[in-house]
């Protein structure tokens, strides 16, 4: 593997073209992708629990040794559930194993069998058992034994362990499109032997690190090799502390694997200025003139906020520059970013343009739709398509009439024949993906772009994700809000929050209960089943299948109903317009609701399973009500599990600025989760998840700038290569 990191996975041993196929579907084709699939957990499985201790531990995982009997398959009513049963014994006493869904083990474990097993302890109706166990070690079963059930060669291996390196680790691997995490396992540590050996053999595959070793001595990181070496194999005299520190996130090697992430994302950013400043000037012009304000002032019956004017003041300095404005606008739920956007649709249709207003979902679109066509008055026709309205092959282009076009990702498809837009509004862009964007440009000329979102995101931040983007913060409310009081309630004084909400609703108000999920899982989906490890059990999630009837009995005889994301889009609208009209006094729901509901009377939100929700979902969540003049209330019930949850469950209760919430969290839990899985690329974002390391991000910028400036067009390309950004994809080429 004498061409290291980059050399093409299809040398890697038992790559054929089937496990190609699939690796180029998640974004993998060389060495460097694959390795970047870290594994999702490092678990220390150093020390073994004798059998009579088991029972101590229940709730915790624990690694066990013994030999097992009984080995049999469970008969089920359940057509897919599967179920392995033995009995693992040892000189201490006797333990329960059960495995779900993973009926070869009947065929290829056989009784006497000593086995090394890590996994949880549960308890179910007084029995303790082992539950969806990993194998760390099969030993060759007595002679003349057979396999349990059927037919199968015994396994005498270890599972899951780092090959070659530390014996007392168990990696877990995360499952990728139709991978299996076993099957990345193999490729992963495949790959590692190789580079192992390559180096063993004096090739030296440093040379190619595409940060200089005077950077990385400066803040103390390991080379790209060493770092994705140690994730994948950790040493063999791995301490506890070691082990802690990969689980968690927080090696060095994680830091220098997330620092390439991060300057990649600097370095796409660089090449987009790089090409938009390049630009020749475009022939796009708008006229603002007396007529055009005289319009404004006359769609508007309220009086903007100092804020919204100062926004609205850049983007009209932006549209009658001789460049296409890219600008990103930033404000709390229920600052009015809507009505600074129509503002700017207004400028584009007095002069005789074309915009089109890019909405994740269907209700938020309909909501836009809404609002726009109320403001106008009228005065200029407003288009809604989606996937059910019937509009996508319909022209849109001006001859047709409609100045303002509202849409879901159905406005991507080709045979929306729109106008040539002259302002693209994209809502929530961390819904789409960069090439979506990219897309909805592309059909117009050189168009000018709005981005909203009520996702606060950290200045620090903001400038690393969308820093090829100008940044416009709408920091003020509309006169006349109220704060809504917040309260944490634990999963048993749900009680008291069904009084409390039953009271609002016979007072005139009217309120929301959000559930994390739809319907219940099965007792296998709740466990977190994953390639026969099962994660960490907590408590059962609320659904509003499951808790719907007792809310309707509860709240009798006021009024509710049900909108999910399951709900046809006609009985949705009408269910809302009928909350709308206080025809409904209780809306049960999804997160479906979490953008694009607007009802003044809404005074009260219940939140169920709290701890499932991120800060981010939490705070939109909240932004539902205090919408009017009604005092307001959000209720949590929460279970959190862990220390870092109480945290931010008791940051949400007490902050009401999502800016000061999106800072707590950026501190507490690193910038994963708002940078999320589209801006990765072949990496893995989780692993930004795990960092708290928010110094990060000033390194990523010093880094990249040093990386990218003095540097020619040439060099230039090559470096974003070495960082996995596409430079054809975005359009740099080599006049940058």
């Amino acid at each position: 593997m004498s061409g290291g990191l980059a050399t093409s996975v299809l040398r890697l041993r038992g790559v054929g073209p089937k496990t190609a196929e699939r690796l180029a579907e998640i974004g993998v084709r060389r060495i460097v992708d694959l390795l970047q699939i870290l594994p999702r957990r490092y678990v220390d499985v150093s020390d073994t629990t004798p059998l009579d201790r088991v029972g101590e531990l229940v709730g915790e995982e624990v690694t066990v040794r013994g030999t097992l009997h009984g080995i049999s398959r469970v008969p089920t009513r359940r057509r897919s559930l599967r179920i392995v049963r033995a009995e693992l014994r040892g000189p201490e006493g006797r333990l329960a194993c059960v495995w779900f869904n993973q009926p070869y083990l009947a065929r290829s474990l056989r009784d006497g069998q000593t086995v090394l097993l890590h996994g949880s302890v549960v308890e179910r109706r007084g029995a303790l058992r082992l539950e969806n166990s990993t194998f760390l070690e099969r030993k060759s079963a007595p002679a003349g034994t057979t396999p349990a059930v059927g037919s199968g060669a015994a396994a005498g291996r270890r599972v899951g362990r780092a090959e070659a390196g530390a014996t007392n680790v168990l990696l877990e691997y995360p499952r990728r499109g139709e991978l299996a995490p076993s099957a990345l396992r193999r490729l992963a540590q495949a790959a590692v032997d190789g580079l192992v050996e390559a180096t063993s053999g004096g090739a030296d595959l440093e040379a190619s690190d595409p940060i200089p070793r005077s950077i990385r001595d400066r803040h103390r990181l390991p080379s790209r090799l060493q770092a994705l070496l140690q994730l994948h194999r950790p040493p063999v005299d791995a301490t506890s502390e070691c082990i802690a520190a990969l689980d968690e996130g927080r090696s060095p090697a994680h830091r220098r694997i997330a620092l390439d992430q991060l300057v990649g994302l600097q370095l796409g950013i660089a090449a987009r200025r790089a090409v938009r400043d390049r630009a020749a000037p475009r022939g796009l012009r708008y006229r603002i003139d007396g007529d055009v304000r005289q319009r404004a002032r006359e769609m508007l019956d309220f009086e903007l906020t100092a804020a919204q004017k100062r926004v609205v003041r850049e983007i009209a300095d932006d549209m009658t520059s001789p460049h296409p404005m890219m600008r990103l606008v930033q404000g709390d739920v229920g600052c009015g970013k809507t009505v600074v956007a129509a503002l700017a649709a207004l400028i584009a249709a007095e002069s005789g343009h074309q915009t089109v207003f890019l909405a994740p979902t269907e209700l938020l679109a309909e909501q836009h739709a809404s609002e726009l066509r109320r403001l106008f008055a009228g005065r200029q026709r407003v288009a809604l398509v989606t996937s059910e309205s019937g509009d996508v092959d319909r022209d849109l282009s001006l001859a047709s009439s409609p100045r303002v076009v509202v849409g879901t990702h159905a406005l991507l498809s080709e045979s929306v024949r729109l106008h040539r837009p002259a302002l693209v509004v994209i809502d929530e862009q961390h819904r789409f993906g960069v090439e979506q964007r990219e897309r909805m440009v592309a059909r117009g000329e050189r168009p000018d772009v709005l981005i909203l979102t009520a996702t606060p995101i950290p200045r620090s931040l903001a400038l690393l994700l969308y820093g090829d983007l100008d940044l416009s913060v709408i920091d003020e409310l509309p006169s006349g809000r109220r704060p809504v009081r917040t309260d944490l309630l634990g999963p048993k004084q749900r009680g008291r929050a069904i009084a409390t909400l039953c009271e609002e609703l016979a007072a005139g108000g009217q309120g929301y209960v959000v559930f994390p999920r739809i319907r219940d899982r099965s007792e296998t989906e709740e466990t977190g089943e994953h390639d026969g490890v099962a994660a960490p059990a907590g408590g059962p999630m609320p659904s509003l299948e499951s808790l719907a009837e007792l809310y309707r009995q509860r709240l009798s005889p006021h009024r509710c109903a049900v909108v999910t994301g399951e709900t046809a889009s006609a009985e949705r609208q009408s269910t809302l317009d009928r909350f709308r009209n206080g025809e409904i006094d209780c809306l049960l729901a999804t997160t479906v609701i979490e953008v694009g509901v607007d009802v003044p009377n809404a005074s009260i939100l219940v939140i169920e399973g709290g701890e499932r929700f991120g800060l981010a979902q939490l705070h939109q969540l909240r932004g539902r009500v205090g919408r009017g003049s009604r005092p307001s209330r959000c209720l949590v019930l929460a279970a959190p599990s862990t220390e870092l949850a109480t945290h931010r469950l008791a940051a949400f209760r007490d902050h009401a600025d999502g800016f000061a919430l999106a800072e707590l969290d950026l501190r507490l839990r690193g910038p994963g989760e708002l940078l999320g899985a589209r801006q990765s690329g072949s990496a893995d974002a989780r692993l930004l998840g795990s960092l708290r390391d928010a110094q990060l991000l000033t390194v990523a910028r010093e880094v990249a700038e040093q990386l990218w400036n003095g540097r020619d067009a040439a060099a230039r390309a090559e470096l974003l290569a070495a960082f996995g950004v596409d430079a054809d994809a975005i359009g740099f080429g080599q006049g940058a």
